[in-house]
C-alpha cells in the first residue's frame, strides 16, 4: 500500500475521534447556547417572527446538515446579494438590527460555532470558500481603484486636487 493510502486511512479512522473529542469540547457553550435560547423565546420584547427565528436556529444547532448548506449555497447567496432590490436591503437591515442586540449576537455567535463543530468538514469547505472570495473581492476593488487613480491622474479634467486647480 502507498504512503498516499496510510494516509487517507489515517484521516478517515481518526476523523470521527476529533469530531467526537470538538463535540465534548463545546458542551459548556452548548448549554450556554439554549440557555439563551430558553431567554430569548421569553422575552416579552420579541415579535414572533423573531421567536420562530431562534426556535429554528436551536432545532438545527446540532445538525450536521445546516454547514453543507452554508457551504454549498455561500456562492449562490453571493449571487444574490449582488442582485439586492429595495426589499431585501429593508430585511438585512431589520436583521441586523435585531442581531445587535447583546443576547442575540451571543446566540448567534453560539450556533454559528456549534453548527461547525457539528460538521467540521462542512466548516472547512466554507472557511476555504469565504477566503477565496475575500481574496477575489480584494483583488477586484484593488483593481478598480488603482483603474479610478489611472484615470483621474491621466485627466487633468477630472483632478480635483489643490495643486491643478479646480476644473472650469
Amino acid at each position: 500500500m502507498s504512503i498516499a493510502a496510510y494516509i487517507l486511512v489515517g484521516i478517515v479512522a481518526l476523523y470521527p475521534i476529533f469530531a467526537f473529542l470538538l463535540v465534548r469540547s463545546i458542551r459548556p457553550h452548548r448549554q450556554r447556547l439554549a440557555d439563551l435560547g430558553r431567554a430569548l423565546l421569553q422575552s416579552p420584547d420579541l415579535s414572533e417572527q423573531h421567536k420562530r427565528f431562534i426556535t429554528v436556529m436551536l432545532d438545527d444547532a446540532f445538525s450536521w446538515k445546516v454547514m453543507w448548506w452554508v457551504a454549498f449555497g455561500f456562492f449562490g447567496r453571493l449571487v444574490s446579494l449582488a442582485r439586492m432590490d429595495h426589499d431585501t436591503t429593508k430585511r438585512m437591515a431589520e436583521t441586523r438590527a435585531f442581531v445587535e442586540h447583546p443576547q442575540v449576537r451571543e446566540f448567534v455567535t453560539l450556533h454559528t460555532l456549534s453548527v461547525a463543530v457539528a460538521n467540521p468538514l462542512g466548516f472547512v469547505i466554507y472557511a476555504l470558500e469565504m477566503a477565496i472570495a475575500m481574496l477575489v473581492l480584494r483583488s477586484v476593488t484593488a483593481g478598480l481603484r488603482l483603474a479610478v487613480a489611472l484615470s483621474v491622474s491621466s485627466n487633468p479634467d477630472l483632478d480635483h486636487s489643490d495643486r491643478n486647480g479646480s476644473p472650469a
